[in-house]
């Protein structure tokens, strides 16, 4: 058994962020997690069902190792007990660190402070061959440690002088230092004029300084020689052009990561610094977006960002402001140069109401200190404005935009569409009332080129017919053509261009809008429609054999087309649909033993959803989500949970309808790991061109920004990092032109009053 790592990789979205829960007392501490979501294939099939898996943390060749999820590992061996993770289509996520999950231990922040870092995994899919290594490299975690090392300026209060020095510093920061020590006379002279002009004493901005040091995590101790280092970053972070500015940045983070105690250390004086300088908010916007986007790369907010964190990132950007408005790039230098920036601030400020502002500190006492900086999901949160924090920084979305490689397909509707784990295949379709395609293309997003599927012994044309990927083969079968309901088909291998035909024996009868999934062994096909009318059985094709053997119809659901179908985990889940009497609201489950099924059981109705057809639905990795359709003529803007795993028959939730999308039918729908992401669809005024995510975790909605163009009925992929759609139709048209998005949410930062 071969067990090859595919698309697996670590991903740090902005959808994940982890948020302390704030009050009047002290921000509370986030837990260390780390978001994973990998895809495993099996024997070049994409696994289904419970995996086993083990994770450990390593050095970079893998001969030491600082964490494993039991806390067993050693010498970057592999651990004993292995945690139990759901994998569906071949994918599978979860938070490395939470203590939630049986044999998970948690992280701790002392873990990052080792560097580089590496993640090393194990699997097993239950057969006697035991665990295997996950590829033959292990993936490097990089600025993610340097995020949670963070966390430790929550409880450092104090550091030895010296700790960082010049030998420590890269030789480009050490001559721009030269640089920059010839202008502290300079400097010197000008605290000496605005000393004369304000009236302000040296003796004063001391008391100021002490001020701020008391707000912050007492980090006074630092040594001169790590101000002269912070000096250096905030001179990368705003006196060099845009492309200098990233090489120095990444420069600075490399003197960053000398030591976990320096890393705390500038953490903990960013934080001050930030709370002497807060009128910088008149930067313009696309200066603060730019100097936000430098605080994203050389403080790495990642999936898990914690508070502590966020309030590094923004308090950097605050001295970036802070050293602009002042006008000089020796921000921190040395004391001295700290002294003169706050007579600087002084000639174009009310110095004394800063003065005011650094020694109040907050309300009461635990108070968040002024300048304490948090991010937030909401553009207006009223909870944290209430606690006096208010937004000055919005890291906007992605926006939908036409994909840029140059397409060779012709617009179409009713194809079919799969993922294969790098590139999207599409094929067959109809340009119209019967026209039908037997044509098709495959696009690779990672180099935006298209390569035309062969027409060569292709199935006949074709619309409204099922499509799978098996893992290494393209599988069409069914649907509707120019002779009416069809029930051949073929298998196309793209490794070899060419098309095989598929085994017509033991086949079910000819069908379209039936329901099709790959079980991981086999393509299931059940229900649809004939010239006879709506069917009720089905049979599963196993292309190792190219063999069909039928689906026991006891105990399925009743005879429909257009239902909802989803693999999830050792089952396939059917719901819903167009019956013989109208809309249902029904739906049975079907077991699987290594993708073949076995039994059916229902679905409990309790609490479920009304009747509908038309619907989206996507499978989490442990809930069923149905959203929208049509019941009756009436368009449909709510939707249901549904748990399997909670008791006889499952569970069923409502879905929130508070900014929810118009009521809808044929819409698109993707599962990115963490919203459900609904595209376009047909409503009360025709075709539609919004799109809107919802959270389950949160059971909230938002709309995406830009728009696909009005279409319904166009299918759309996955790539692990953005959605493609592709075809469909606007008010009788035909479209073809891809379109794709990032989905990540905006995030918005807040700074404490």
């Amino acid at each position: 058994m071969k067990i090859p790592l595919s698309n697996t990789r670590v991903l740090f979205l902005g959808a994940a962020l982890v948020l302390g829960l704030l009050s009047s007392s002290p921000v509370q501490a986030v837990p260390l997690l780390l978001n994973f979501q990998g895809r495993v294939t099996v024997d070049n099939a994409v696994f289904n069902g419970t995996g086993q898996f083990k994770f450990a943390l390593v050095n970079a060749d893998g001969t030491q190792s600082y964490w494993s999820n039991d806390g067993s590992s050693s010498a970057g061996a592999q651990p004993t007990d292995a945690v139990a993770i759901t994998v569906a289509n071949g994918n599978y996520s979860l938070h490395l660190g939470d203590s939630n999950l049986t044999n998970m231990n948690p992280l701790q922040a002392s873990v990052f402070a080792n560097d580089p870092i590496f993640l090393r995994i194990w699997f097993s899919d239950g057969t006697p061959n035991g665990f295997e290594r996950l590829g033959t490299e292990d993936h490097r975690i990089t600025s993610v440690a340097f995020a949670l090392k963070a966390k430790e300026a929550e409880t450092v209060t104090s550091l030895p002088d010296g700790l960082v020095t010049e030998a420590h510093l890269a030789t480009a920061l050490k001559d721009k230092l030269d640089a920059l020590q010839a202008k502290i006379t300079t400097l010197e002279t000008a605290i000496a004029l605005n000393t004369a002009k304000t009236g302000i004493t040296i003796a004063q901005m001391d008391a100021i300084a002490v001020n701020a040091a008391s707000i912050g995590t007492n980090a006074t101790a630092i040594s001169t020689e790590t101000a002269r280092a912070q000096a250096a970053e905030a001179v990368n972070a705003v006196a060099i052009s845009d492309e200098s500015s990233r090489a120095q940045a990444a420069e600075t983070t490399n003197a960053t990561a000398i030591s976990a105690e320096a890393a705390t250390a500038r953490a903990a004086e960013a934080a001050n610094t930030a709370s002497i300088g807060t009128n910088a908010t008149a930067i313009s916007d696309e200066s603060t977006r730019a100097q936000a986007a430098e605080g994203v790369n050389a403080t790495a907010i990642t999936a898990e960002v914690t508070t502590a964190r966020a309030a590094e990132m923004a308090n950097t950007s605050a001295i970036n402001a802070n050293t602009a408005s002042v006008g000089t790039n020796a921000t921190a230098i040395s004391t001295e140069s700290t002294r003169a920036q706050t007579a600087e601030t002084a000639n174009t400020s009310n110095i004394s109401s800063n003065t005011a502002n650094i020694g109040s500190g907050g309300s009461g006492g635990g108070s968040t200190a002024a300048g304490s900086v948090v991010t937030s999901a909401s553009s207006s949160d009223s909870g944290l404005a209430g606690d006096g924090y208010v937004k000055f920084l919005s890291i906007a979305a992605d926006s939908w935009s036409a994909s840029p490689g140059t397409e060779i397909l012709s617009g179409r509707v009713g194809h079919g569409s799969a993922w294969t784990g790098s590139t999207m295949s599409i094929w067959g379709g109809a340009l119209g009332s019967g026209t039908y395609l037997s044509t098709g293309a495959i696009y690779d997003p990672a180099t935006d080129t298209w390569a035309s599927i062969t027409p060569l012994d292709a199935p006949d044309a074709r619309s409204d017919h099922s499509t799978v990927w098996s893992g290494t083969e393209l599988i069409v079968w069914g649907g509707y053509g120019s002779s009416g309901p069809l029930g051949g088909g073929g298998r196309y291998q793209a490794s070899i261009q060419s098309w095989l035909p598929l085994n017509s024996t033991g086949a079910p009868s000819e069908r379209y809008n039936n329901a099709a999934v790959w079980t991981g062994s086999r393509m299931l096909v059940w229900g649809g429609r004939n010239n006879t009318g709506i069917l009720n059985d089905g049979a599963v094709y196993d292309p190792g054999t190219d063999a069909w053997a039928p689906v026991d119809p006891s105990g399925g659901p009743a005879a429909r087309y257009d239902a909802a179908s989803v693999v999830a985990g050792d089952t396939v889940l059917v719901w819903g649909g167009q019956g013989a009497t109208g809309a249902l609201g029904d739906g049975a489950s079907l077991a699987l033993t290594s993708g073949v099924p076995s039994a059916w059981s229902a679905i409990t109705t309790t609490g479920a959803p009304s009747a509908r057809s038309g619907h989206a639905a996507a499978w989490t990795g442990s809930k069923l989500i149905v959203w929208g359709g049509i019941q009756g003529g009436t368009y449909l803007n709510d939707g249901g949970i549904y748990d399997p795993a909670v008791g006889q028959g499952g569970t069923w939730a409502a879905m929130s309808t508070t900014g929810a999308p118009a009521a809808r039918e044929n819409h698109a729908a993707v599962w990115t790991g963490s919203e459900l992401v609904v595209i376009g669809g047909e409503g009360v005024s025709g075709s539609l061109a919004d799109s809107h995510a919802y959270n389950p975790a949160t059971d909230t909605w938002r709309s995406l920004s830009g728009s696909t163009g009005a279409r319904s009925g166009s299918s759309s992929e996955w790539t692990g990092s953005q959605i493609l759609v592709f075809g469909g139709e606007s008010d009788g048209q035909v479209l073809g032109q891809p379109m794709e998005i990032n989905p990540t949410p905006p995030v918005h930062l807040y700074r404490k009053q």
